[in-house]
């Protein structure tokens, strides 16, 4: 599975699960709520990235192969076994067959931070 999340640490995390366990990048510092994130999470077949506001935020090496399920349960705002709900608004979404490129991250980031005036810049 992949997992982008704003834990009680206020931190961004994005991780993905691999044979050899979970991999997973942290921003460095704590979110704020009721400001607007874009965060982006990554894996190029070798590092599981985070970016936050365009920002290379941390890489971790992952190990072993990517487990994958065969359900089909894509789920946003909440975890498997549904304990936890986000209580925010994802306005913009998209997923790629592939990982973007730093320059493809901080191009989106900046087409998309007009819309939200809000922008929580650390």
């Amino acid at each position: 599975g992949w997992q982008l999340a704003f834990a009680t640490s206020n931190k961004i995390y994005f991780s993905t699960v691999f044979s050899g366990g979970w991999a997973t990048a942290a921003s460095s510092y704590g979110a704020s709520y009721g400001f607007w994130y874009h965060c982006v999470g990554t894996w190029d077949g070798t590092n599981v990235n985070i970016y936050v506001n365009g920002v290379h935020k941390d890489d971790t090496a992952s190990s072993g192969s990517r487990v994958l399920t065969s359900d089909g349960t894509f789920r946003f705002g909440n975890v498997t076994d549904r304990s936890y709900w986000l209580d925010a608004a994802l306005p913009i979404v998209r997923i790629y067959d592939r990982a973007l490129s730093a320059d493809e991250v901080l191009q989106n980031y900046n087409v998309d931070k007009d819309l939200y005036p809000y922008t929580g810049i650390h």
